[in-house]
């Protein structure tokens, strides 16, 4: 699988990173001096291991990217007020073999908040949740810091309208090999709304 991080924040780079550090094949979509910084002079990620440079594939979207996948992955990482322009820009993205990636591929919302995976139903024919416990920050155009131990993050898994499937599963080993804890839960959304409980206590 390839992953197509939109967003390369401090979520998105940080897992970004990880994966590719565990041999993942990552593009990370970005956009102003920070996609320029991350061109340049590569993802500089710092975990509790220490810093290490990635040089990466960037995109600022999907026109500069051709025909994607039928491997890939979209992980959504966008603040959820850019969620829209995002999933509209990505689900019109032909895929190799016929369709669009709105038709064909999965999009995994990354985000706090729960309404990104009821926009991205609307859009999407397979949409899965994650609740993201990832604390990371985003110091400067390219660099990320993220110094959580010994795992970089908890990351809960599922599809947004319940249950789990192959997919998802696959993902998630991924995930593990890359330094997370990623379980895979039936009810994922109830997971996100838990949070986002705990966030206003």
């Amino acid at each position: 699988m390839r992953y197509i991080i939109i967003g390369a924040g401090a979520v998105g780079a940080t897992i970004g990173g990880r994966l590719a550090e565990a041999g993942g094949e990552v593009v990370l979509v970005a956009r102003g001096a920070h996609a320029e910084a991350l061109r340049a002079e590569g993802l500089r990620l710092t975990t509790a291991d220490g810093q290490r440079v990635h040089r990466l594939d960037v995109v600022t979207g999907p026109d500069e990217m051709g025909e994607l996948r039928p491997d890939d992955v979209l992980l959504l990482t966008v603040k959820t007020q850019d969620a829209i322009t995002a999933l509209d820009a990505w689900g019109d993205a032909e895929v190799a073999g016929g369709g669009t990636a709105a038709q064909r591929l999965p999009v995994l919302c990354a985000q706090n908040g729960v309404e990104s995976e009821r926009l991205a139903l609307r859009r999407f024919a397979r949409v899965y949740g994650v609740c993201v416990w990832l604390p990371a920050t985003f110091l400067e155009p390219g660099v990320v810091s993220a110094l959580c131990a010994p795992l970089t993050g908890i990351l809960h898994l599922g599809r947004a309208a319940g249950g789990t499937d192959a997919l998802v599963r696959a993902v998630a080993a991924d995930l593990a090999k890359a330094g997370f804890e990623a379980p895979v839960v039936e009810d994922v959304m109830r997971w996100k709304y838990a949070k986002l409980l705990g966030n206003l206590g």
